[in-house]
This record gives structure tokens, C-alpha cells and sequence, in this order.
């Protein structure tokens, strides 16, 4: 991302994770592929914070199933659905992205209706809101999970980045 953001008075880049993410092949489980460590303390109440991802598939034998998940620990079932997509047989790469608002900082964080299957929330049409109670108070991880349709395909993040242009 081409801006920076301030936080305690110290420019950082957002938090990204843009290395080729772990490979998924061999398995129909929901299989963690990126995750970024978003440290304490990093947002504020009433930010608004964006999420993009990206996952490339390979062959095209089942469909894809991304997940975005955060949560205190780096693993699934430490963490909460926050989106979810599917792409198709013939998918290539997948994008998903998402806007929250924290309206609490330990209790309250504003997403599209997490159990909807949508790639983007920017045009979604009465799919209603969640609220997931995350803490933001202490250390989080974004993951980014791939589940495969078939045992054949395979699977890898290629981006997971968290932009919050407010700047403290």
C-alpha cells in the first residue's frame, strides 16, 4: 500500500503479510495459508480499518473457500469468521475484501454479515452486519484460510494486508 499511518507518533506501513502464503493441496480441511500479527494497541475506537486478500488456485477440480478469521491466536480455533468467499472450479485467483468499524475496543467490531458469501462488502445489497467481540487491547492475527473443494486442487495466499488510513 503506498501510504503509511501513525501510530504513537511512529510512520509504520500497515500491517501485511506478502509473501506466497502456505501451500494447501491434499486435504479438504479449512487450512490457514497467510496470517499477519496486528500488534496491541494498534487501533483505536471508531476506526475503520479495510482487509484485502488474495488466493491463487490451482487446477480445477472443486471450488475454493476463503475465510478471513482474527483472533488472539494464530490458529482457527482461536480466531472468528470475519468474511468468507467462495470462487469457482475455473477460479484462478480470488480476492476478498472487507471494511469494520471497532465500536468497542474490547468488546464490539462491526463487519458484513460474517456468515454471508460475498468476495467484497463495498456493494452488498441488505446482507445485514455482524458483531464479533474482539479485543484490541492485546496482540490479534488476521488469517487467511483456504478450504478446498477437492483433494486435487491446490492453494496459496499471494496478500493479506490491513489498511486503517486514520492517523492518531
Amino acid at each position: 500500500m503506498a501510504y503509511t499511518r501513525k501510530i504513537k507518533n511512529i510512520e509504520v506501513n500497515p500491517p501485511q503479510n506478502n509473501a506466497l502464503g502456505t501451500t494447501v493441496s491434499g486435504t479438504t480441511s479449512e487450512t490457514i495459508t497467510q496470517s499477519v500479527l496486528i500488534p496491541a494497541n494498534t487501533f483505536k475506537e471508531f476506526d475503520i480499518f479495510g482487509i484485502e486478500a488474495r488466493l491463487r488456485k490451482q487446477n480445477t477440480n472443486g471450488i475454493v473457500t476463503l475465510r478471513l478469521r482474527i483472533g488472539s491466536g494464530n490458529t482457527i480455533s482461536s480466531s472468528y469468521q470475519v468474511a468468507i468467499c467462495s470462487g469457482t472450479t475455473t477460479s484462478s485467483f480470488v480476492p476478498i475484501t472487507r471494511r469494520a468499524v471497532i465500536k468497542n475496543l474490547t468488546t464490539s467490531t462491526q463487519f458484513a454479515s460474517t456468515g454471508t458469501t460475498l468476495n467484497t462488502d463495498i456493494t452488498m445489497d441488505n446482507q445485514g452486519y455482524s458483531l464479533i467481540p474482539i479485543n484490541w487491547q492485546i496482540d490479534n492475527y488476521l488469517l487467511l484460510t483456504a478450504t478446498l473443494g477437492s483433494t486435487l486442487d491446490i492453494a496459496n495466499g499471494t496478500g493479506l494486508v490491513i489498511d486503517c488510513p486514520q492517523a492518531e
